[in-house]
């Protein structure tokens, strides 16, 4: 008997799908391509053979006629075995074609990764492969180097103005306001 929480959709883990349609809709008519070619050349080759086999067999009277079942059917074996290692070529060429293309934008959205891990806000040079998620990573990186700067900013009038205490609390609210709500646990409260 199943368990009934099996199919109970909160328990399962969320389901992660990997969606490019620029090159899965390439690769999809390609594939139709493909296919449709492989069906109409194997129809057109199938039809040439079952003729000339058709043909070798219906004017014999005085020979004892071989299965002519088994004839047509090792035409279509055939066939049917050259339509499958195609489409396994096929298979292992789009698996190469995805593979290279997902290791382009992971290697472009790794070297970003890093230079965050680095602290690294400096100006970016465009990517050469455009895709969603780095656009949205080079956007991030934009709004933290935005914020790198009004730190910045900040810390040189903090340095200006070391002997005032109000403006100095002053400047460490405004450097709290800037910081983004993850880094507010390494700050510590501003006591005024």
């Amino acid at each position: 008997m199943s368990d009934p929480m099996s199919n109970n959709p909160s328990t399962s883990p969320p389901e992660r799908l990997y969606v490019d349609f620029r090159i899965q809709m390439r690769m999809l008519i390609a594939l139709v391509i493909l296919e449709s070619a492989l069906v109409c050349g194997g129809v057109g080759y199938l039809y040439l053979r079952y003729k000339a086999v058709i043909e070798e067999n219906m004017y014999r009277i005085h020979h004892v006629p071989q299965n002519f079942f088994s004839l047509l059917l090792e035409e279509t074996g055939w066939v049917v075995a050259f339509m499958l290692v195609l489409n396994l070529l096929g298979l292992f060429f789009a698996d190469r074609v995805w593979g290279w293309y997902v290791k382009r934008v992971l290697g472009s959205f790794t070297a970003l990764s890093f230079k965050v891990t680095d602290l690294d806000f400096c100006e970016d040079r465009e990517s050469p492969e455009q895709h969603v998620v780095l656009d949205l990573m080079l956007t991030w990186r934009q709004k933290e180097r935005r914020r790198a700067l009004e730190i910045r900013a900040i810390m040189e009038q903090i340095e200006t103005d070391k002997d005032q205490h109000e403006q100095l609390v002053k400047h460490l609210k405004q450097l709290r306001a800037v910081l983004p709500v993850y880094s507010r646990r390494f700050v510590g409260r501003i006591v005024s």
